[in-house]
């Protein structure tokens, strides 16, 4: 296995959570909906967040163990 690729699709997957949360956060701040509807959109975008994170934790551990 390249660890050079491993590494970098590593920390590109470990950023898509993170963009992801960013983003929601940047949109919520700019949205007037009413505080009961912004932490229902914050509680979606986190477990998308934690979904996207365990995607990336799976894909890594095939790349793992693909390469034994």
């Amino acid at each position: 296995m390249d660890y050079k690729i491993y590494d970098r699709l590593q920390a590109e997957l470990g950023c898509i959570g993170d963009e992801f949360s960013r983003n929601c956060s940047a949109i919520l701040e700019k949205s007037a909906a009413d505080e009961q509807s912004k932490q229902l959109v914050e509680e979606i975008c986190a477990a998308n967040t934690s979904a996207l994170n365990e995607l990336a934790k799976s894909i890594s551990d095939a790349l793992i163990a693909a390469a034994r």
